[in-house]
């Protein structure tokens, strides 16, 4: 669980922008893209 901290804080920190945007914009374009790209980041870190 260790080798995979810095993703899972790498993808809770992308969410947390995500869901502060989302309801501060009332857009759900920030919801769906900062996940996008959180996922892929934390997966790249992940993966090396």
């Amino acid at each position: 669980m260790k080798k995979y901290a810095m993703s899972i804080a790498l993808l809770a920190a992308f969410e947390a922008v995500a869901i502060a945007l989302w309801l501060a914009k009332d857009n759900l374009f920030f919801l769906f893209n900062y996940t996008y790209i959180g996922a892929s980041v934390a997966l790249g870190v992940g993966l090396f």
